[in-house]
């Protein structure tokens, strides 16, 4: 991740009601939750997000969040020293 790069979440939502709308133990949350778990670890980056913003919103992290929930498979990068995305050029 370069230096100075934002990270928005949010909730998702089903038409009708957001995620944070339902028990913690609804079936609705497993398939998000477990592939969360699977990529981090963990789901607490789940739980975060769908509490953070509703579906129609975002919540920026911080840098410490993004670190805290283990996003980073590197350290934080100089701005302008990573590798370059063709398709933003």
């Amino acid at each position: 991740m370069a230096e100075g790069v934002q990270v928005g979440v949010h909730s998702w939502s089903d038409g009708i009601r957001d995620a944070a709308d339902y028990r913690r133990d609804a079936p609705e949350h497993a398939a998000n939750a477990t592939y969360i778990r699977d990529m981090l670890g963990d789901d607490a980056f789940y739980w975060f997000t769908i509490y953070a913003a509703p579906a129609n919103d975002f919540y920026q992290m911080t840098p410490a969040e993004i670190v805290q929930y283990g996003m980073l498979t590197a350290p934080v990068q100089p701005a302008g020293t990573g590798p370059v995305c063709p398709e933003t050029q």
